[in-house]
């Protein structure tokens, strides 16, 4: 067998909690030569890439973070996403990560080679990254996920997933529609109905009982709805028009901006991993998405 050069002994791919803690371990373990890829520019992960009004942590501040870099001065037990995003970045700059990262560069596919013992990653850069070994830490809560909706794609208004949020869009003065009342939902509701002129809100399940659906929770959730200004909808949405949505019962809402807080891929086909993964030619160089697809429990 011949045993290709390498570019890193490690790829880590996602500069998020989870690569910042791996990449922290393998320091400590002595295995210093390691590169972190990272699609984004700045580290953060989930809460660089959620930064709507509103985005905080939903469990304790202090049960989220690392257990050698413990932080004491939360501002409140379920900090907020800018608190999140500032101690990723304090982990990065005192763990030397900055050294060791590749920002604005996704990785577009993984192969294998058995022959040469070697991960080779291709990059959307138009290059590649050789490694002996690949950890993947791109997490799930990063991609938004569209809804199932006929007609969404012709709205001509502004169409803003919490995950992909507009700092620059001025919801002052416009008829406003969330789709979702899941947890983003609950966070961003309370932040932008003073904002804006009408705020319609759209539920499709309600938050169930422990066990049956994730609850959610918020001190000024549902005092948003006594606000005259903000309308709950629970008519199922028939479709998406360009100037509104239209729900089953034929009520028609008309609408400047569609926020969509209908959660993230997870699962999803090409999100689980993010990128094709070909494994050994052992195994008939199988697919990871499909090979987890057909044997998944």
């Amino acid at each position: 067998m011949s045993i290709a050069r390498t570019d890193h002994h490690v790829v880590v791919i996602g500069a998020g909690f989870s690569g910042i803690g791996i990449s922290t371990g393998l320091d400590r373990a002595g295995l210093s030569d390691y590169l972190i890829v990272e699609e984004g520019h700045g580290f953060g992960g989930t809460w660089y890439w959620n930064r709507y009004p509103g985005v905080a942590v939903d469990i304790p501040s202090f049960s989220y973070q690392f257990s050698f870099a413990q932080r004491t001065s939360w501002s409140r037990v379920y900090a907020s996403g800018a608190e999140l995003l500032d101690y990723a970045e304090q982990c990065a700059t005192r763990y030397g990560l900055r050294d060791k990262v590749r920002f604005g560069t996704r990785i577009t596919r993984a192969t294998f080679d058995e022959g040469r013992h070697v991960w080779r990653l291709e990059t959307n850069r138009g290059d590649s990254l050789n490694a002996r070994h690949v950890v993947d830490a791109t997490g799930v809560l990063t991609v938004p996920k569209s809804p199932n909706i006929d007609g969404i794609e012709t709205f001509a208004g502004t169409t803003i997933p919490t995950a992909r949020w507009d700092p620059t869009q001025d919801l002052r003065g416009k008829r406003v529609a969330v789709i979702g009342t899941g947890a983003s939902a609950v966070q961003v509701i309370p932040a932008i109905a003073p904002e804006a002129e009408q705020l319609t809100i759209f539920q499709r399940t309600p938050i169930y009982a422990m066990g049956c659906k994730r609850p959610s929770f918020h001190n000024e959730y549902l005092a948003t709805y006594n606000r005259d200004d903000v309308l709950p909808e629970t008519d199922p949405i028939a479709q998406i028009t360009a100037d509104g949505v239209v729900t089953q019962s034929g009520t028609v809402h008309d609408v400047d901006v569609l926020i969509l807080a209908t959660g993230f891929k997870v699962f999803d086909p090409g999100n689980f991993p993010k990128y094709p993964v070909t494994g050994r030619a052992g195994r008939a160089g199988r697919d990871l998405e499909r090979y987890w697809e057909e044997n998944r429990l």
